[in-house]
């Protein structure tokens, strides 16, 4: 039984008319798993304000600011509620191990900054809390847009580790190559790259880091939107891609928690939540192909990481 931890508060969290982090994202999930008999949907826990890793003026901010923290994310008077509640369905499903389908998103929310829709890194927090317990974490965002606030808030951590696969050189222009140091691992993605060309990164790059670092809990960042059918993206991934990414961390660890962040083509993101949490349930995912593809040269990639990371030698 997978576990899918889910408020319905977060349909609630309105952006703007027209705007594509809206509320249908996870109502065409929902349609699609409710029959599902090894689909458990959970309501989350309550935990203490403190988890947040935020500055304290920053989470007063949220809390008191009215209007566009950024062009594209706006704070009105119940978002502080609702960032909060992402949050602790982030945290309720690294718990029970499940599948965390809330909103709003996290990634590219820093210590004290927001924007790209998100205003708590909810990734980031659980990461923090599973770490007090003793475990270490391996953070792996396959969104399309680049975690730069995950990578903010745990950059030089010991107990924390981050690999990001992102298409290069959009929102919100970090996570280049060059950028990977120490426990950080960013892996930007050309245009057209497809289902093979993050194959080929899992394989060369992310599984070698996963056995190297030794995780105790994997925590992944899931956004759809680097689907072929997305339109703010251009990778053009297919809905059991996803599936098959989510069958590869399994094959380390069942301590595994998935949390929702991007996806925008309402059809593909509930295709691919439904392709992850197969996965989860340890059912088979087979992989179509790339309706397109041009693939990036990993090799390339990790040729030049092999300078920074032993462990790839």
């Amino acid at each position: 039984m997978v576990k899918v931890v889910y408020d319905e508060i977060c349909l609630t969290h309105i952006q703007d008319y027209g705007h594509p982090e809206r509320p249908e994202r996870i109502v065409e999930t929902l349609k699609k798993i409710q029959d599902k008999p090894w689909v458990e949907i959970v309501s989350s826990e309550k935990f203490s304000e403190s988890v947040l890793l935020h500055d304290e003026e920053y989470i007063e901010y949220v809390k008191t600011f009215r209007g566009y923290m950024t062009g594209d994310t706006i704070v009105r008077s119940n978002t502080y509620e609702l960032a909060l509640n992402s949050v602790y369905c982030a945290l309720t499903a690294a718990r029970c191990k499940g599948f965390s389908l809330s909103r709003p998103p996290g990634h590219h929310a820093g210590r004290n900054f927001g924007g790209g829709f998100c205003y708590f890194n909810n990734i980031a927090i659980a990461a923090h809390e599973l770490t007090k317990e003793g475990k270490k974490v391996l953070i792996l965002d396959w969104d399309l847009h680049h975690g730069n606030g995950t990578e903010n808030i745990v950059e030089g951590r010991k107990d924390i580790f981050y690999i990001s696969l992102h298409q290069g050189w959009i929102y919100p222009g970090t996570g280049n190559l060059e950028d990977s140091r120490d426990n950080i691992i960013d892996l930007p993605m050309p245009t057209g790259a497809g289902n093979q060309t993050y194959l080929d990164a899992f394989d060369e790059i992310i599984v070698p880091a996963i056995h190297h670092f030794a995780p105790d809990f994997i925590l992944v960042s899931h956004g759809s939107d680097a689907h072929w059918r997305d339109p703010l993206g251009s990778l053009e991934l297919t809905s059991d891609a996803y599936g098959v990414f989510t069958q590869k961390v399994c094959e380390y660890t069942k301590n595994i928690a998935i949390l929702l962040e991007g996806g925008y083509d309402l059809q593909a993101l509930a295709e691919s939540n439904c392709a992850i949490l197969k996965a989860l349930q340890g059912k088979d995912v087979r992989l179509t192909r790339s309706p397109s593809e041009t693939k990036a040269d990993v090799a390339k990639m990790k040729r030049f990481l092999k300078n920074r990371y032993e462990f790839l030698r």
